[in-house]
């Protein structure tokens, strides 16, 4: 069946898109030996590590990052967003929690704000809450505005 939801994900896919995409034991046929290089610490990449335990905000989070890993592959630098500002804007508040097919539509439309603004990290859910969002933050946000991740 066409365009069911796994888990705030669309599959889209026709059936001739399907046919063409590669079996796991195709893959693991056509792979070769392994040349394992270690890079130096000073090579790695890296990025804040953000503490979703218990906070409900972790698609936030993971997109949030995702915004500021773009900003970096574009800009050369990484910029921390707030994961807050976008789960306060999620279409049901009421629930705990939001989907990706949520985050699609916050981050597109209304943007996001720098983590300095709100802060999201070791907070959980009610206190994300209850961060005040100041009215001026929806223009602040259209600043930092993504089509699609």
């Amino acid at each position: 069946m066409e365009n069911e939801i796994y888990i705030g994900a669309r599959d889209t896919q026709t059936a001739e898109q399907k046919a063409l995409n590669f079996k796991f034991e195709e893959v693991c046929r056509a792979a070769g030996a392994v040349n394992w290089v270690e890079k130096l610490r000073s090579e790695w990449r890296s990025f804040p590590i953000r503490n979703q335990d218990g906070s409900s905000q972790c698609v936030c989070m993971t997109y949030s990052t995702e915004l500021g890993i773009i900003f970096k592959q574009k800009y050369g630098i990484f910029m921390d967003f707030s994961s807050c500002y976008p789960y306060q804007q999620r279409k049901y508040p009421q629930w705990g929690g939001c989907t990706s097919e949520d985050i699609y539509d916050v981050f597109p439309k209304l943007g996001s704000l720098f983590e300095n603004y709100m802060p999201s990290q070791n907070i959980g859910e009610s206190a994300c809450m209850k961060v005040p969002k100041l009215s001026y933050y929806d223009d602040l946000a259209k600043t930092f505005k993504v089509k699609r991740i």
